[in-house]
């Protein structure tokens, strides 16, 4: 029975190892308790244990699992960065006309707040409005 919990503990060790997710760590633990109760006790006493070990080990690990793992960076959003900024217009954009237009490798759609700016202008990015950039020649 220790080869057996031997070989459940490296499964669920490399399984981590490889997802990185902290939720099944516990359990590989557990297995490992059980690989050297192995020899002493009965079957469902090495189960149980696994069980209650891998059990604990998560409930203690999930709490922290947030904190470690943290997907919030806290950078500022794509939209966000590029208010204030100046560009240089690729095409030549109307005046409160809804339009796409390419800064860099992203589209964005551009609301123009300002007179028409010519294609080569350029214009600078105001804020934005739902997914939408407002923009205004530079220089008004």
């Amino acid at each position: 029975m220790q080869i057996v919990w031997a070989l459940v503990s490296l499964a669920f060790i490399v399984i981590e190892l490889c997802s990185g997710t902290l939720l099944i760590f516990g359990f590989g633990i557990g297995a490992l308790v059980s690989y050297f109760l192995a020899g002493d006790f009965s079957v469902t006493v090495q189960i149980a244990v696994f069980l209650t070990v891998g059990t604990l080990i998560l409930g203690m690990m999930y709490p922290l699992r947030g904190r470690i793992f943290a997907k919030d960076s806290g950078g500022e959003l794509p939209s966000n960065s590029l208010e204030g900024k100046t560009f240089t217009s690729p095409v030549a954009i109307e005046e409160q006309v809804e339009q796409q237009v390419s800064l860099g490798d992203t589209h964005w759609f551009v609301i123009n707040q300002g007179s028409p700016i010519k294609k080569g202008e350029n214009f600078i990015v105001l804020g934005y409005k739902g997914n939408k950039l407002l923009i205004k020649k530079e220089g008004e």
